[in-house]
């Protein structure tokens, strides 16, 4: 069956998207604005108008009452208009019957024409006559729509404005980055050798500058870390299958009698069991690399699983007439992690005191708790101790004592307890003085962890 697939989609650009979402805030704030101006225009001209036909009215109907035994509105008008402007008011002096007793309008408008065309209105009650003042609303509305739409033409060219300026700024601004991507892409022909230059003062930049500056020096620094441990890692392969061909090839030069091909397949059983030990040893150390949090972790007795490594170690201990002694491990020492984990590390470390320990040396480990950590130390006699690389002891396939190799060692026992305590966070070091050697590893209580306490 075919499968299509996944539509790509096409890449945008941050300064075109920048752009159009400046411009869209300068239109969104501009027609906001011309919005909010013409509702508040209109409020301020009708309360404006409104007062203004209330108080005419109510002038006419003073003016109406002093005059009342003549009952004059051409009077009352005149006077009216004496003292205020009447000019866009329209004034009509009605009685109870709703007759028209006097108007200041020429023209034929009624009561009932203002209300219906949307005027103004505003009413003042004498004993003898009702004085209805009123002022046309359209007129005023057409002035304040045309005076909102010369604003919103405004708003649109300063929103257009405001689009070109954010294209060249956001274009300045964004620079640098471009700049860097192409320090970077001529920089990719050598990546162990790339460095970034700042291409601006800003803090910004150069912050982002070193913190990819970082990153490259750490990736350099893995890098030549896996190729030296690819470099030792094939030369160690290459001393064990060299001697199995050495080997197999002598056997085959000529005929032997049986005891000599039975001596030359032991010889070649050892080599094979150290080619074996040393290929378990890197998988290991990959897996530990690759497979963080692959297995669930439990509580582990650090005390009892010290005992049961010491045991699988007798051999050794008693070829070599160690003696061996165990201070403390008594009470509660679990911590929480995977049980393999945890039984590798006790192995390497105790298996490199027994290596190390002279013939009839002794052999000092001390276990001991506090309320959130369990302390492992191991103490081992080692003539000129203080002499040590210590510094070198994690590196893959170093080896202080040459003689090592011959007793199985591969120099990744040490390499693969670092990364089992980096992962769990565990402390591990290495210390001497002039005739000890002391590793000491920090375990977390089973209840604690640095990001949880229960």
């Amino acid at each position: 069956m075919r499968h299509d697939a996944p539509h790509k989609l096409p890449p945008t650009s941050l300064r075109a998207r920048m752009t159009v979402g400046f411009a869209l805030w300068f239109s969104v704030i501009g027609f906001l604005g011309c919005g909010l101006f013409y509702a508040w225009s209109c409020q301020i001209a009708r309360r404006d108008i409104s007062e203004r036909v209330r108080a005419a009215a109510r002038l006419v109907a003073l003016e109406w009452q002093i005059d009342a035994q003549e009952k004059s509105a051409t009077k009352a008008l005149r006077e009216a208009e004496e003292d205020m402007r009447l000019d866009n008011v329209a004034i009509f002096i009605v009685d109870d019957s709703g007759a028209v007793l006097g108007s200041n309008r020429t023209a034929v408008l009624s009561v009932s024409d203002m209300r219906r065309h949307r005027w103004i209105i505003a009413e003042w009650k004498t004993p003898s006559a009702n004085v209805v003042a009123g002022m046309d609303w359209r007129a005023t509305e057409a002035v304040l729509q045309k005076q909102a739409l010369m604003l919103t033409a405004f708003a649109l060219a300063l929103s257009g404005a405001g689009t070109v300026a954010a294209w060249f700024l956001v274009g300045k601004t964004l620079r640098p980055i471009g700049v860097l991507a192409d320090q970077a892409g001529v920089a990719s022909a050598d990546p162990l050798q790339a460095r970034l230059q700042a291409p601006s003062n800003d803090a910004e930049v150069q912050h982002l500058v070193e913190t990819l500056n970082g990153f490259l020096e750490r990736f350099q620094q893995n890098t030549r870390a896996r190729e030296q441990f690819y470099a030792a890692a094939a030369h160690e392969l290459r001393t064990p299958l060299a001697v199995l061909s050495g080997g197999i090839e002598l056997a085959l030069s000529r005929p032997r009698i049986t005891d000599d091909y039975v001596e030359t397949l032991r010889d070649l059983q050892g080599e094979t069991k150290r080619l074996i030990a040393l290929s378990e040893a890197l998988l290991t150390l990959n897996r530990l690399q690759t497979e963080v949090g692959a297995e669930e972790p439990e509580p582990v007795d650090i005390g009892s699983e010290c005992e049961r490594v010491l045991s699988a170690l007798a051999p050794i201990i008693e070829k070599k007439r160690l003696i061996v002694s165990i201070k403390g491990g008594r009470e509660c020492t679990e911590t929480l992690a995977p049980l393999s984990q945890v039984t590798v590390l006790l192995r390497n470390l105790l298996e490199n005191a027994a290596k190390y320990t002279p013939v009839g040396g002794a052999i000092r480990i001390v276990v001991e708790t506090s309320a959130t950590a369990i302390c492992l130390r191991v103490h081992n006699d080692y003539p000129m101790a203080d002499a040590l690389p210590l510094d070198r002891f994690y590196e893959p396939f170093f080896r202080a004592d040459p003689s090592r190799s011959l007793q199985g060692g591969n120099g990744l026992g040490l390499a693969i307890c670092r990364r089992l305590a980096e992962l769990h966070r565990w402390d591990l070091q290495h210390t001497s003085t002039d005739d000890t050697v002391i590793v000491q590893c920090v375990f977390h209580r089973w209840f604690f962890t640095p990001d949880t306490l229960f």
